[in-house]
């Protein structure tokens, strides 16, 4: 027998990390034995007023603040930007799920066309599904870091929690991190939690090894990479801090930073960090390129001497950064917060995240080392290995969850 197996690309395409979990989680998927498994995708038709209203709302709102950055650029929504990323992922890949093109108010329409056995990954269950949710939980953010957030925001948060633990017949998480977390803040121990292995691999379609990356933006010495959205608990600031003690005391490399600029929660944010950059007489030595290509950002990442990830939170070890670094063999400096002691890699650096000391010791270490990224061939057998290891993964979750024998 063949069971379906429906996946709802909305909310996931509407910021970057959202839409590399996609590509993460829709790579061994797209794996798994055809015989047992039929993936069907949604992914969005059209344009609507109403559909991308919100974002340019938010958009209006921040002008004040992103506004150098929006001269001579065509804006497009974030929808239509995750689902064209998306798009191009599914038709380029050698195995190919079933594509639903449709708008996703109409869930229930195609819901009932496909009857799929399970709706996967699931942030927001619908009605019309019931019991055959399997639920997905990014992190538990609004229990442990209230401060990032309204009062109204945490009450909706630990609102839509409680729907979709109810209506779900298992949850699935990124970490062992996050499992303990719900279990002991949520206190859902009747339902199953599942957890990904952490086994990073390379899901961009070029591994670029041209060093002319460095000449299409403008640096012209080596670096230091931050992959990260410009949200508070990423810590940027206190990576500015470090970096601009590091050029004080000689250091050479400069910062690149990449990532989506705005922060909904915090919109003044960015305002900030760009201030604190300006009064820096180091400010030339720093790069902020926004959300840029993922090919340019995997470049980039290559040919860095070392990624920064100063979080102080994460559903995930070391996010989707982290996962790329160790895919490409980069060495990478990591927050010494709970998660990241999931994160198992031999160029790992650990560092507090509040005493600069002990980033700046990293940043002198990796100054003055040469270390060989992996080639092309050992990064795609690499990627192989892992996404097999993953598709079992899933496979044999799939047939748990669903009781197949």
């Amino acid at each position: 027998m063949q069971y379906k197996i429906l996946f709802n690309t909305e909310i996931f395409i509407t910021w970057q990390g959202g839409i590399d979990l996609l590509k993460y989680i829709l790579t061994p998927l797209l794996k798994m034995n055809k015989k047992n498994f039929k993936i069907y995708v949604i992914v969005h038709k059209k344009k609507t007023f109403l559909s991308h209203f919100k974002y340019f709302f938010n958009l209006i709102k921040q002008l004040k603040n992103i506004n150098e950055y929006l001269i001579g650029k065509k804006f497009i929504s974030p929808i239509e930007e995750g689902n064209n990323q998306i798009l191009e992922f599914l038709i380029s890949a050698n195995e190919k799920p079933i594509i639903i093109y449709s708008n996703y108010s109409n869930f229930e329409k195609e819901y009932t066309k496909i009857k799929p056995d399970l709706v996967f990954p699931c942030l927001k269950p619908h009605p019309i599904s019931k019991n055959k949710n399997f639920g997905y939980v990014f992190d538990t953010q609004h229990n442990t870091f209230k401060k990032n957030f309204s009062k109204d925001e945490v009450l909706l948060r630990k609102k839509n929690d409680k729907i979709l633990f109810k209506a779900s017949k298992a949850i699935l998480v990124n970490s062992l991190f996050m499992k303990k977390s719900l279990k002991k803040e949520i206190n859902i121990h009747k339902k199953k939690i599942y957890s990904i292995p952490f086994l990073p691999f390379n899901t961009a379609t070029i591994i670029d090894d041209n060093k002319n990356i460095k000449k299409k933006f403008n640096i012209n010495k080596n670096y230091f990479i931050v992959c990260s959205q410009f949200w508070k608990h990423k810590n940027h600031i206190f990576i500015l801090n470090v970096f601009f003690k590091y050029c004080s005391q000689g250091g050479k490399c400069d910062l690149v930073l990449t990532g989506h600029i705005s922060d909904y929660r915090f919109p003044e944010y960015f305002l900030e960090i760009k201030k604190i950059i300006n009064n820096s007489i180091f400010k030339n030595r720093i790069k902020i390129l926004g959300n840029i290509n993922k090919e340019y950002q995997i470049s980039l990442l290559r040919n860095s001497k070392l990624l920064i990830h100063a979080s102080l939170y994460e559903g995930g070890p070391g996010a989707g950064a982290c996962h790329e670094a160790i895919a490409l063999g980069v060495p990478i400096a990591v927050s010494r917060i709970p998660i990241h002691n999931e994160i198992k890699y031999k160029k790992k650096n650990i560092f507090n995240p509040f005493k600069y000391d002990e980033l700046l010791k990293i940043m002198i270490k990796y100054s003055n080392k040469n270390f060989k990224v992996l080639t092309k061939n050992k990064i795609i057998k690499n990627t192989k290995k892992n996404v097999k290891i993953l598709s079992n993964f899933y496979s044999n979750t799939f047939k748990e969850v669903l009781k197949i024998k």
